[in-house]
């Protein structure tokens, strides 16, 4: 517990020297003798741990969804794109998501007839994503 007190102390030095290094470098560009800002430290300090940890909590929430995610999920968003960019790119189709929803279909109705697997709704709407997010590159 005494190492966890001095790392956080010595870090909130650090920061206190840092601050106050930062301090003496506006006082010379503004010509100012001396800046009192004793007290914005700490109120920044707490501030940053606060927001460290709200921080903390959206990255361990996102995390959590995509580590939710099937591998296929995003290998379907990239046969999406690399479809609709070929379209775009090589064919110059300005409409390039409509061949990506056709070979999403396509594919779900490859699945159903021949692996006789019911339709995957998220594959479907993962390949029409990553055309979708090409499309909208064509469109800017």
């Amino acid at each position: 517990m005494a190492e966890k007190e001095k790392i956080c102390t010595e870090g909130e030095k650090d920061l206190q020297r840092l601050f106050q290094s930062h301090n003496h470098h506006i006082s010379k560009r503004l010509n100012i003798k001396h800046i009192n800002v004793l007290f914005l430290p700490q109120k920044l300090l707490q501030s940053y741990k606060t927001f460290a940890k709200a921080m903390k909590k959206i990255y361990e929430k996102v995390m959590g969804w995509f580590r939710g995610i099937g591998i296929d999920k995003y290998w379907h968003f990239i046969v999406g794109m690399i479809i609709a960019a070929f379209f775009a790119m090589v064919v110059g189709l300005e409409v390039c998501i409509l061949p990506v929803i056709a070979a999403a279909f396509l594919k779900e109705m490859y699945d159903t007839v021949v692996k006789l697997v019911p339709i995957d709704w998220w594959d479907l709407t993962a390949t029409i994503l990553g055309g979708l997010i090409i499309q909208l590159f064509v469109y800017l």
